[in-house]
């Protein structure tokens, strides 16, 4: 069943939000591009991956796709070899594509936690077990300077595992955080290098 309502997420903070020192819980709408679904025995949280990039994305495949033809007819066909200048220009086209269809499903029971991306295949899905997870935090990712976010777990063992990346928003990912501990009743504590 599905949530209709912006449900409100709590989540203490120990450190600088937007610049105000939390020390008491704060309350997190739930963010754009987000859904909860929360059953009696487990909680699936869904991202969609929609954002006007895959736009860009989706208009240059079709531009190289279209030169890589035009410029490599021979006698009206195709060059054999245009094949694999074709293959960088499927491949954008494909990862837009993901963009405009695909949604990242985060499914968490009592047992274990399940990361899973549909409807087209994609790398990142993973299991752990829920007995395993010892915290999640949310941290900034810097890349080409374009800022994203991501949710890692940190095991009983001492292993720091990527969950979720790309995300746009650090309210999308202190809101994944914070509703994954509450059902699996983790207490937050501070992680070094987390969002604040």
């Amino acid at each position: 069943m599905r949530n209709s309502t912006a449900s409100l997420a709590v989540k203490p903070f120990y450190c600088l939000y937007k610049g105000i020192f939390m020390s008491e819980y704060l309350n997190i709408g739930l963010p754009p591009k987000i859904t909860i679904n929360k059953k009696y025995d487990s909680i699936e949280i869904i991202r969609q991956w929609f954002s006007y990039q895959f736009l860009i994305f989706a208009g240059f495949s079709v531009l190289w796709c279209y030169q890589v033809v035009i410029n490599n007819m021979v006698g009206g066909e195709i060059a054999p070899i245009s094949i694999i200048f074709l293959l960088p220009g499927v491949g954008i086209a494909y990862y837009a594509l993901l963009g405009f269809v695909n949604k990242t499903y985060i499914y968490v029971s009592k047992t274990d936690l399940k990361v899973s991306h549909k409807p087209l295949p994609w790398i990142g899905g993973s299991v752990i077990q829920a007995s395993d997870i010892k915290q999640l935090y949310g941290r900034e990712k810097y890349q080409n300077d374009t800022k994203t976010y991501e949710v890692h777990v940190i095991t009983h063992s001492g292993e720091d595992t990527k969950l979720l990346s790309g995300l746009d928003s650090s309210e999308q990912a202190l809101y994944i955080e914070q509703e994954i501990e509450k059902y699996l009743s983790i207490k937050n504590v501070p992680v070094r290098g987390e969002l604040g």
